[in-house]
């Protein structure tokens, strides 16, 4: 399995806050990308997805870019919730 930069400093991450005997913090960082995923796949905006990530970074203090990317506000073409 190939993983990227930003999994490894993940997992050092996780590593070190093994080692200082926070555990249940460990178990509840390895859902973070499967959490994020999900609210990428059933169409949450970039700007909800920016504030969880955020969020989530600041409950482990890390870094946003620890985690998987979201999607950036510029890159949305769909605006179909403005009335035409």
């Amino acid at each position: 399995m190939l993983q990227t930069a930003s999994s490894c400093s993940v997992a050092l991450f996780l590593l070190g806050f093994a080692l200082q005997g926070n555990v249940d913090t460990v178990r509840n960082a390895l859902y973070v990308d499967a959490y994020l995923q999900y609210h990428i796949d059933n169409g949450y905006s970039p700007y909800t997805q920016k504030a969880i990530t955020s969020a989530l970074a600041k409950l482990f203090v890390c870094s946003t870019k620890d985690f998987i990317p979201t999607q950036t506000r510029h890159s949305v073409t769909n605006f179909s919730c403005i009335g035409a």
